[in-house]
């Protein structure tokens, strides 16, 4: 069992590297740090508009670094913020034109590294795949919150 634990945790933290690499890449060009990506992506999801305390909930990063990244984004260019006052953690944001294209590039560069990854794996694997990780990502959810349960 212990052989499982070290090994699951071992590709997880691999495969999390990896993908930072790409995102580091991509974002590269753009002279941001790699894990803005995901606030892009997530800005994009959200054409009316998202808040920085939304963005935060929603990908369960720290409002202190969304900040910074939001504050990032906007110096180059790649969304806007709508200030409904004087709290900047409830104005909507949202993607300038630029920022529109460099999610489009940030998809496909998702794309292509998605295909590349998995080309050699049977359509069937993959969306068990998917399942199985978000059932195990649910219930080790439920386990931080509750604790190792005991043996029988």
């Amino acid at each position: 069992m212990i052989n499982r634990f070290e090994k699951f945790t071992f590709f997880i933290e691999e495969v999390a590297k990896l993908l930072h690499k790409i995102s580091s890449d991509e974002m590269e060009f753009f002279g941001l740090k790699g894990p803005y990506a995901i606030y892009l992506l997530m800005i994009a999801d959200h054409p009316e508009g998202i808040t920085s305390a939304q963005i935060s909930d929603r990908c369960g990063r720290d409002k202190a670094d969304v900040s910074r990244a939001v504050t990032a984004l906007i110096g180059k260019g790649l969304i806007t913020r709508t200030s409904s006052g004087s709290r900047n953690y409830r104005a909507l944001i949202k993607l300038t034109a630029d920022g529109e294209k460099a999610v489009s590039s940030l998809r496909e560069t998702a794309k292509r590294a998605v295909e590349y990854a998995s080309h050699d794996i049977p359509a069937e694997d993959i969306s068990k795949f998917y399942d199985t990780l978000e059932t195990i990502y649910n219930n080790l959810t439920v386990m931080g919150k509750i604790g190792v349960p005991e043996d029988n």
